[in-house]
């Protein structure tokens, strides 16, 4: 289960809105937010954005969720984007 699915399945269990103000709201397609849910299927980063953006508004442990999927899904843009390098091998062995 993704960190979306996992947003998503308590904003539903919340009832802290319907699917269709979901889509509405989000721009994501019904079947990639069921999918997501279900645990089939995955948001790309910027859908993860958007959707994190509109649950923060949402109080409790779908706000929690909200705000730990903005802050990944900001990583995940800058990685891709290569604003955050990767390390070649295992940090620990160059603070010996």
């Amino acid at each position: 289960m993704t960190a979306a699915g996992r947003l998503l399945r308590i904003i539903a269990a919340e009832g802290c809105t319907d699917m269709e103000q979901l889509v509405r709201e989000t721009r994501i397609a019904q079947d990639r937010l069921q999918s997501c849910t279900d645990g089939d299927g995955r948001l790309d980063p910027l859908e993860q954005l958007r959707l994190a953006a509109f649950a923060e508004q949402f109080g409790g442990d779908a706000r929690r969720h909200a705000l730990a999927l903005y802050a990944q899904a900001q990583a995940a843009l800058r990685m891709e984007s290569g604003a955050t390098e990767r390390h070649t091998t295992y940090p620990k062995e160059h603070f010996r």
